[in-house]
């Protein structure tokens, strides 16, 4: 072999681990930065609610949960929620929506884990897929500024993180009636969420001469209780709960759904009986005792 071949040989030699170590480098990074994805849940579609729990039964799901929640996805909530005795309703209702608060949460954390990481390894790089992909979840959550300012990241983070289930689970209740609201069953709108737009909500029956506002009107339930927890993480009125969440963070805390409510004082014209009725509901159902349940799978 000529002597040129030769040193060119065992250069390539001496380059091939170097060659698989960046391909290796790379594949890291994919994973590394790569988008957090919607959690999967179980598509249900039930047309009564005898049918919906014998779906439950089937997977001995019950109220309130053993062990982990099954990974359903409840589309619509079936009609029948106002011929059910109290006992049998609560159940019914909270089962249905539960896994969809679990996983609509779950993807909330992962997103504030992903901004964590990304934030204890110092500055951001401009252009690099980690500032991009931060980028994109503050432009998703409407927070503006640099990236490796230290308000602008307290800022996002404090938008970028669960709601207690029990506050959820309240509201939803107390925002639909039990699921039993024209709303509800027309709209999958459990949260009582309004829209200026027409063609994306219902009319309210009643609404006051001058008023423009729709009850808006969802594909289905996640997609309203996705809405209601960026309404809450991003919206004005709720800055107040998401100082509080904050703070209970930095104090190494559990979420408090209790504490929390004092929060929604603006999510009502009610303003402090809401709030108190928001908790008596959420101490009268024990839901302020959910914090350990986890989605399966």
């Amino acid at each position: 072999m000529h002597q040129r071949d030769i040193f060119l040989q065992r250069i390539a030699f001496s380059l091939a681990p170097l060659v698989v170590l960046a391909a290796a480098v790379w594949i890291m990074i994919e994973i590394k930065y790569a988008p957090v994805a919607a959690v999967p849940l179980e598509p249900i579609s039930a047309d009564s609610v005898p049918q919906l729990e014998a779906r439950f039964s089937d997977l001995d799901y019950h109220w309130p949960p053993q062990g982990e929640v099954p990974p359903l996805g409840v589309n619509h909530l079936p009609p029948g929620f106002d011929a059910l005795d109290p006992a049998r309703k609560k159940s019914v209702f909270f089962r249905a929506l539960l896994p969809i608060v679990l996983a609509e949460n779950r993807y909330i954390l992962e997103q504030r884990a992903f901004l964590l990481r990304q934030f204890d390894r110092g500055p951001l790089i401009p252009g690099s897929r980690a500032w991009e992909r931060v980028r994109e979840i503050a432009r998703d959550y409407v927070v503006d500024g640099d990236l490796n300012a230290g308000d602008v990241r307290a800022k996002l983070l404090r938008r970028v993180d669960k709601v207690p289930l029990g506050l959820v689970l309240a509201q939803a209740a107390n925002e639909s009636a039990w699921g039993t609201s024209r709303f509800a069953q027309e709209g999958n709108n459990l949260f009582g969420q309004w829209t200026y737009q027409e063609e994306a909500g219902l009319l309210p029956r009643g609404r006051p001469d001058g008023a423009s506002h729709f009850v808006r009107a969802f594909p289905d339930v996640r997609s309203s209780v996705r809405a209601y927890l960026y309404n809450i993480n991003v919206g004005h009125a709720y800055a107040r709960l998401r100082r509080l969440r904050e703070q209970m963070r930095q104090e190494g805390r559990r979420l408090d759904p209790l504490a929390l409510a004092a929060g929604l004082e603006r999510y009502s014209a009610r303003r402090g009986d809401y709030v108190d009725e928001i908790r008596a509901m959420i101490v009268g159902n024990g839901l302020n005792r959910l914090n350990q349940l986890q989605l399966a799978g």
